[in-house]
């Protein structure tokens, strides 16, 4: 509803100093917006507004899920408009159009809906979103017929919905080798620079004529996992124009998007705090003080993990059983009687996405302290429970579901529940670099999470039992590493696996045609024992010596025979690109490399070099060799040149007599010779040759030589 215009609240300048310790942040006003909270309790983090966005105008808006409300405030800090939405499980993100209408995103919903508002507040449309989040990988012994449900995610957002979007740039996360991150487009490259940690988030907040926003994560591997989420901005050549810190550990809720840039430039922060809301100018400095810890060198992926004594005494689980094991919640099918909604149950507060009518849905309810499994879960629902009780005030009786860690305890199938703190008696803390399916993201006395696998530039992928943002049930979802500061990964202490490492078979490349910026193919097949699927990554190094990622799901395979990766690539410029490829087994995690070469574009000489024999200048008495190295590209005719040089002899320094320039080029397939007369007073000689056979990128060597009288030295070009 629309309020008549009022001031929000403007703290003074001493309350301002008084706050410093958000550190980055300054600004000549901060506005205080009251904001609804879902207040959470032990093992249930709260949570609020979710989202702060800039309109074309310049105002602010804010999207808080615990209300789903819509909060705008102007530029000049008066608050214009509060519009709170009905009928929708927990919004999550919004966009203001030109147009004055918002496009808001309820992320919470069993599906995902897109909603058109008008700028009275009113709905005018709603539709469904295909989630661009990953499917889900069925393992071999899943029916192919099983319709996997469609993804739900608390931490939706427009980008993940793919209406948000800067396709230009590539966006690559740092590791351990190397942990600066970049900004790859076709004509700019930034690097992001890590100091003490990893940078493992990128995103792009926004582009303007200041300059390149980005929102960047850099994490530090010391046990419990260490954020420093900055917003910098980059001038396009890549250098850094200033760089401000979100404070994290000041947040009262963690908010997903927390950061807006309005037209002029100017970037806004959101910061949460019992009952209000805080926005504030950040202020993107020349530099900022250091808080991660020193950098160590974590354990690597993939190295043999030692499980804690008493393991024996814990009943083995595989990989993929545990996944098995999540997906039964996640897939879950029940229908929900009267009772089972609206059932008369004291102290109970039901899920919100549940609505009043009976229906069946998808999912576990999450009830606080709940360890139900699936079957005694419909069956118990069926026989007159309430499903679900988000309340934590204490355990109701007459309600069934699942917490976090009641989730997390059958999914690694224990015999009783554990809590998130005594999660770790069983486990046993890793690194992120470690993380396989399966292991855990853990914070005791607040949420668990069960890693699925990375996802790019944005964190992780999970499955987890929540009622953030109003999701209320079993979900699997990305997670940032801002929302996981503070966690400690861990793995189970009696995980079992009988899968292998994937196996490389063969790798091919098909050159790209004669001219810079045309495709080429790429193909590699794996074996994986079990025959689960894989990913793979292909890394290509460029001939200026930065890389291009890109991920590759399989095109064929899931079999013990093999996976077939394949893509076609952009090559921008002439040269040969070296390229290594990563696979990745979905099932135990388990990675091998291979690395090689080729991937060449031309026709060209590329690298070349040459001397001349013997060193110093002739005339008249011996032949002159010059001996050239160089990878040619493609087969084609590939043209060289011979030129005077800058020392004379006799006659005006031309070559003295009529002869014949001699080349012969030398590879791995054998010899090949050309010949070319010249005549007195030339200055230059031509030389064109057409191999009849692939050069590939094997290294070649020419020798040329004139037969007559020489007068040096001599230069060589290849063009």
């Amino acid at each position: 509803m629309n309020s008549s215009m009022r001031k929000w609240h403007l703290v003074g300048l001493a309350v301002l100093l008084a706050l410093l310790p958000f550190i980055s942040v300054s600004a000549q006003e901060r506005i205080e917006v009251p904001a609804s909270y879902f207040a959470g309790g032990p093992e249930q983090p709260p949570y609020g507004p979710s989202a702060l966005r800039s309109a074309p105008n310049g105002s602010l808006w804010i999207a808080n899920p615990s209300d789903n409300t819509l909060t705008n405030i102007d530029k000049d800090g008066w608050f214009r408009a509060q519009f709170h939405l009905a009928d929708v499980s927990g919004i999550t993100d919004v966009r203001i159009e030109a147009n004055g209408e918002l496009t808001v995103l309820d992320g919470a919903a069993t599906t995902p809906m897109i909603l058109t508002v008008s700028p009275d507040g009113s709905v005018r449309e709603r539709r469904e979103v295909r989630s661009t989040l990953p499917a889900l990988r069925r393992s071999a012994t899943e029916s192919t017929n099983e319709q996997m449900q469609p993804l739900a995610s608390s931490a939706l957002s427009l980008e993940w919905t793919g209406q948000t979007t800067f396709d230009r740039w590539r966006l690559q996360a740092g590791s351990d080798d190397d942990p600066d991150g970049q900004l790859v487009s076709d004509n700019s490259r930034i690097d992001v620079k890590a100091t003490r940690g990893v940078i493992r988030g990128l995103r792009i907040l926004a582009e303007s004529d200041k300059g390149l926003y980005v929102l960047a994560e850099e994490v530090a591997d010391s046990g419990v996992i260490a954020v420093d989420a900055t917003v910098r901005l980059y001038a396009r050549s890549g250098q850094l124009l200033g760089i401000g810190r979100i404070p994290l550990t000041e947040q009262y809720s963690y908010v997903e998007n927390p950061v807006a840039i309005t037209g002029d430039g100017t970037a806004y922060l959101l910061i949460t705090k019992p009952g209000t809301a805080v926005i504030t100018k950040l202020a993107l400095l020349p530099s900022i003080p250091e808080i991660l810890p020193e950098r160590h060198q974590p354990a690597r992926a993939g190295e043999s993990f030692n499980a804690a004594a008493g393991s024996d005494a814990l009943p083995p689980i595989t990989r993929t059983q545990m996944e098995t094991n999540a997906r039964a919640f996640l897939n879950n099918s029940t229908y929900y009687n009267q009772t089972a909604l609206t059932g008369y149950c004291p102290g109970r507060t039901r899920p919100r996405y549940f609505g009043t009518a009976p229906r069946s849905m998808v999912s576990v309810a999450y009830d606080w302290g709940g360890g139900d499994s699936v079957a005694d879960y419909n069956r118990l629902i069926a026989s007159g429970y309430t499903a679900g009780d988000i309340d934590t005030n204490g355990e109701e009786s007459c309600s069934r579901g699942v917490d976090c860690s009641g989730f997390l305890s059958r999914v690694w199938g224990l015999s009783g529940k554990y809590s998130t703190c005594t999660l770790s008696d069983v486990s046993t803390a890793i690194s992120t670099q470690s993380l396989q399916k399966g292991d855990i993201l853990t914070k005791c006395g607040d949420h668990v999470v069960m890693f699925e696998s990375l996802n790019g530039t944005a964190g992780i992928y999970d499955y987890e039992a929540t009622v953030y943002s109003g999701v209320d049930r079993v979900v699997y979802m990305p997670s940032s590493w801002s929302r996981l500061a503070g966690y400690t990964p861990r793995r189970y202490n009696n995980v079992t696996s009988t899968a292998t490492t994937p196996v490389h078979i063969s790798s091919t490349s098909s050159p790209a045609s004669d001219a810079p910026g045309m495709t080429a193919t790429f193909n590699s097949t794996w074996a994986n024992g079990d025959g689960s699927p894989m990913t793979a990554r292909l890394t290509i190094r460029v001939p200026s010596g930065y890389t291009y990622d890109y991920t590759m799901d399989f095109v064929s395979g899931q079999t013990t025979t093999g996976a077939l990766f394949q893509t076609r690539l952009v090559l921008s410029g002439v040269g040969r690109y070296d390229y290594a490829v990563t696979v990745t087994s979905m099932t135990t995690g388990r990675s091998s490399r291979y690395p090689s070469s080729g991937l060449v574009t031309g026709p060209t000489v590329a690298g070349v070099t040459y001397y001349v024999s013997p060193t110093y200048p002739v005339c008249g008495q011996y032949p002159v060799n010059i001996r050239v190295g160089a990878y040619l590209a493609t087969s084609s005719t590939v043209r060289f040149s011979v030129t005077k040089g800058n020392y004379y002899c006799a006659q005006s320094g031309y070559f003295l007599a009529n002869g014949v320039v001699d080349l012969r080029l030398d590879s791995p397939y054998g010899a090949i010779v050309a010949s070319k007369s010249y005549y007195a007073g030339a200055s230059e000689v031509v030389l064109n040759v057409s191999p009849t056979f692939t050069w590939g990128s094997q290294r070649l060597y020419a020798t040329i030589r004139n037969q007559g009288y020489w007068a040096g030295p001599i230069t060589i070009s290849a063009r």
